[in-house]
């Protein structure tokens, strides 16, 4: 009987004030929490909505307003670095315990916490153009790091009310840059938006950078008036296009619409000179033909095909003032250039997909720092010719060049999958087009043969030997 009161007791013990292996409740986690800027280009008087491309000027910050789910505030307006990664902004982490939030202000402010950006308040005006307007809800969780997205629109294009706010508690900056659209040709003479890269220039130093994306860009930084800037937008393939411009003079001349950039297509060659020796390039075409060429230190002139003692000039030197990467490029009658040849000189990029009637390529003594070359647009290629090239090549596809006889990529560093994938392309057109007495230089210092290919791919270069009269150096 004194057995079953103890169990009782302690029965109604439990009860009483919670068994101790009861799980008892765990106190809540922190959790990181970043916000992403994503910028939103708009145009009121249409309807307009499209994503642009963020280009803060140095020192923008975010100020923002957080309050819990049942309205404790926990920020008001604070103050937030942005950390810029590649052409996007994302904030410095913010320490939360786990729960659910909500963003009730969000504004991008430049270097004199001027309002560049606004995310706009549920029911107001310019609500109708962002996806999700504030308040903005969210959840932290204490297991990862939390990225939340809130959209902005320029503040220069409404007033506070039109954003849901009384008043900025920072005042509006003037956009201090201009919209910027950049095209190239496109098919049937039709014209594209191009992607590009934007530089802006005051004097001898770069004061923007920008990537711009195929749509209208609005460029924005730390900008004056009156100032004189120089803008170039650079894209492989294509010449720069230059302007010079003060910024109040530009934007009364283009009022609403954006600047338009058309690009012209072009041989384009980013060439890293030797200080000591003048950059020679060596174009072939009949005697008469000539091109624009810009040296891409300033200089532009008109070089031509002329006759020779003994065989038409085909090479044009040029002596650069600086050990720097320039951008050559050249234009006009494209289409007649047959040969280009370069040695002895440092490039990171060449593009010559706008040269359809091109037949030899030959960059041999060569430091090239490219992973790959595109050569498919160049159908009538003969003859590609890489020999002690230092070069980074990663890739050459040639499955569009059916002409090809003669490759030379002597010690050129690609992989085995690269290797197979050339071997496989070129043993497939030797076949379709009965290609014989061609050849190919495969050799590396390490391995005997690039790659090395694979046992199939070393199959089907004894073929082309055997079977189609191809030399395979080092094979045979």
């Amino acid at each position: 009987m004194k057995n079953l009161s103890l169990v009782v007791l302690l029965a109604l013990a439990c009860l009483q004030y919670g068994c101790q292996d009861e799980e008892q409740p765990q106190p809540l986690r922190s959790a990181e929490v970043q916000f992403s800027v994503d910028a939103v280009s708009v145009n009121p008087s249409s309807g307009g909505r499209a994503q642009a491309s963020q280009g803060f000027p140095q020192g923008t910050k975010l100020r923002i307003s957080i309050q819990q789910s049942d309205g404790t505030v926990v920020y008001s307006l604070k103050m937030v670095e942005l950390i810029q990664i590649g052409d996007s902004y994302i904030s410095e982490p913010l320490m939360l315990q786990e729960g659910s939030y909500k963003v009730t202000d969000y504004i991008i402010v430049g270097p004199g916490n001027q309002a560049l950006f606004v995310a706009p308040k549920a029911g107001a005006a310019m609500a109708e153009f962002v996806g999700q307007p504030l308040p903005r809800a969210f959840t932290l969780l204490g297991s990862t790091v939390n990225h939340i997205s809130v959209e902005v629109v320029d503040a220069s294009l409404a007033t506070p009310e039109d954003f849901g706010y009384i008043s900025f508690p920072v005042d509006i900056a003037p956009v201090t840059g201009f919209a910027l659209s950049v095209f190239k040709p496109g098919l049937q003479q039709s014209v594209a938006y191009a992607a590009a890269t934007a530089y802006i220039t005051h004097g001898a130093d770069t004061v923007h950078r920008q990537t711009l994306a195929p749509k209208v860009n609005p460029v924005i930084w730390n900008a004056q008036d009156t100032a004189t800037y120089s803008l170039s937008v650079v894209q492989p393939g294509y010449a720069p296009y230059y302007r010079t411009f003060k910024l109040r003079e530009l934007k009364e001349t283009l009022g609403s619409r954006p600047l338009v950039a058309v690009l012209a297509p072009a041989l384009t060659i980013a060439i890293k000179p030797y200080p000591e020796n003048p950059s020679r390039i060596q174009l072939t075409a009949p005697v008469g033909t000539s091109f624009r060429v810009d040296w891409g230190d300033g200089t532009q002139e008109t070089i031509s095909i002329r006759p020779g003692e003994y065989e038409p000039i085909t090479h044009f030197d040029h002596t650069y003032p600086a050990a720097r990467t320039y951008q050559i490029s050249v234009t006009e009658n494209l289409a007649a250039i047959t040969d280009l040849t370069m040695w002895y000189q440092r490039v990171d990029t060449i593009s010559i997909v706008h040269l359809p009637g091109l037949k030899v390529l030959s960059l041999s003594a060569m430091v090239i720092d490219s992973k790959g070359i595109d050569i498919s647009q160049n159908r009538w290629l003969q003859k590609i010719d890489l020999y002690w090239a230092n070069t980074r090549l990663r890739d050459l596809d040639i499955s569009q060049n059916p002409v090809l006889s003669y490759i030379d990529l002597g010690g050129a560093p690609l992989s085995s999958q690269a290797m197979n994938k050339l071997v496989d392309n070129l043993y497939t057109s030797i076949v379709a087009n009965n290609r014989t007495g061609g050849y190919v230089n495969f050799w590396s210092a390490n391995s005997y043969l690039i790659g090395p290919p694979s046992q199939a791919s070393f199959d089907k270069l004894h073929k082309m030997i055997n079977q189609h009269g191809w030399r395979v150096h080092p094979i045979n």
